[in-house]
């Protein structure tokens, strides 16, 4: 969204992101009293405005969004109508998610332990808020959030943590129950509960919050295979690997809640949130930790302060694409240090491409739905795309992506070498077709590279990524 729309009380900014069932605008909202401040605005996609399911879902999430009060949880501020349609109003937050200062190597002794407790003490606090919170009479919600995870822990540039996305949490008393066979939340860090599909209490948040625990202290995610259906087999079957015996130096006191947060049986976890924060209080005043606020290492400020992977708007650093040859400055502006997309449900693939393309920027996405938020939240100059995802097949999302992206540059990854298939895919707008072997893996940065440079330049006045 280019220039600003007003919207009743709101003037439009610009586009956030566009997710698979809701869209995030930034917006300047009048308050009462006349003053200005900025907000997010959350508005179910047009497409779902009339299914009764995601409208039904979508209205639960605004209700248990305005009941949520809590300062480690992000603010909403009401519900608001937009051209017909109910719209969330929240809190603006301005910093990275976890999942950022763990793409950026920013775990383990990078992080250290004290930022790992602060930071998870933060989340078990909004956790042990929501799990408690009441409804209009009193009655308890059983709320669940199903979807504890890096990319839901924000960091602000302060140094305060805050929840985010209660997008598919669970309600006990809701009678909107999730169909057998979806499974709902990210599967590296679900519950052994949640992946049975078994009901859930606030017992499967602390497993998830552990996971992301694991990860920061050590970090690795405890349970890792190649594809999701084997990830959630070995969150269900495998042993755990203490942290301690990846690191020696974390202390034992920190090593023996982790195994107990990601304990199989949810009876042998910590009975709730509120537990995991009065052990972390014990434990940070024994090694000396101050809670109150995440103290942020330089790197950190400066990756928050960065924002390395940059929202999809118009640059005030870049030519105007109406300007005369403006196109090509453009579309060459960032091939020193483009943005890559890998979307792979298969764990090795990533890992191939962390080694093979060093020098570029990357997202990391494991199903179709992932991909597509990705591309339209983030300026993505190249996505590596698999064609067998969990969600959906990566031939379905090739036009979608193409219409996503402008100039995109699609290499299509995968280990069927049919010449059929490479023709479907150049069809649906396929840059390149790449069979997946130990030659096409060495040769993947020059690969990328060479279509990158021969993309085509969008016509002047049409925006670029």
């Amino acid at each position: 969204m280019s220039g600003a729309t007003r919207v009743d009380r709101f003037e439009i900014v610009r586009t956030l992101s566009q997710g698979g069932m809701a869209d995030l605008f930034l917006a300047r909202q009048k308050t009462r009293v006349g003053a200005d401040r900025l907000v997010v605005v959350k508005r179910l996609r047009l497409k779902y405005q009339d299914d009764p399911d995601f409208l039904s879902m979508f209205v639960d999430e605004c209700r248990l969004a305005l009941r949520l009060e809590h300062p480690r949880i992000v603010r909403a501020y009401g519900i608001e109508e937009w051209e017909g349609s109910a719209c969330l109003v929240l809190e603006y937050l301005q910093g990275v998610d976890a999942s950022t200062l763990i793409a950026a190597g920013l775990v383990g002794p990078a992080l250290g332990a004290p930022a790992a407790v602060t930071v998870i003490h933060a989340v078990a606090d909004a956790l042990d808020h929501a799990h408690r919170v009441t409804g209009e009479l009193e009655e308890q919600l059983g709320v669940v959030h199903r979807d504890i995870s890096p990319s839901n822990v924000f960091v602000c540039r302060d140094g305060s943590v805050k929840l985010i996305d209660f997008g598919v949490a669970a309600v006990s008393r809701a009678e909107r129950k999730t169909p057998r066979g979806v499974l709902k939340g990210k599967f590296a860090y679900m519950s052994p509960e949640q992946c049975r599909e078994e009901s859930l209490d606030g017992r499967s948040d602390i497993f998830s919050l552990g996971v992301v625990f694991y990860e920061l202290v050590t970090g690795l995610r405890p349970f890792r295979a190649a594809r999701a259906s084997q990830v959630v087999r070995l969150i269900i079957e495998q042993t755990l690997v203490p942290p301690r015996a990846l690191d020696p130096t974390i202390p034992a006191e920190l090593d023996a809640l982790i195994v107990r947060m990601l304990a199989k049986p949810r009876e042998k976890r910590p009975a709730s949130a509120g537990e995991v924060c009065a052990e972390l209080e014990a434990i940070a005043a024994r090694l000396g930790i101050t809670l109150a606020r995440l103290e942020l290492t330089a790197a950190m400020a400066e990756l928050i302060a960065a924002e390395p992977v940059p929202r999809r708007e118009p640059s005030d650093t870049l030519p105007d694409p109406l300007a005369d040859n403006a196109a090509v400055t453009v579309a060459n502006a960032r091939l020193d240090n483009p943005v890559v997309l890998v979307v792979d449900d298969e764990e090795s693939f990533h890992a191939v491409t962390r080694k093979r393309l060093q020098s570029y920027r990357r997202i990391s996405a494991y199903s179709a739905l992932q991909a597509l938020d990705a591309v339209s939240a983030h300026a993505v100059d190249v996505v590596l795309l698999d064609l067998n995802l969990p969600d959906r097949s990566g031939l379905e999302i090739l036009e979608e992506l193409r219409a996503l992206g402008g100039n995109l540059v699609v290499i299509v990854c995968t280990a069927d070498a049919s010449v059929d298939l490479a023709v479907q895919c150049m069809k649906r707008g396929a840059t390149d077709f790449l069979v997946k072997t130990h030659e096409s893996f060495a040769a993947l940065g020059s690969r990328v590279e060479s279509a990158l440079r021969k993309r085509p330049t969008p016509p002047a006045g049409v925006g670029t990524r």
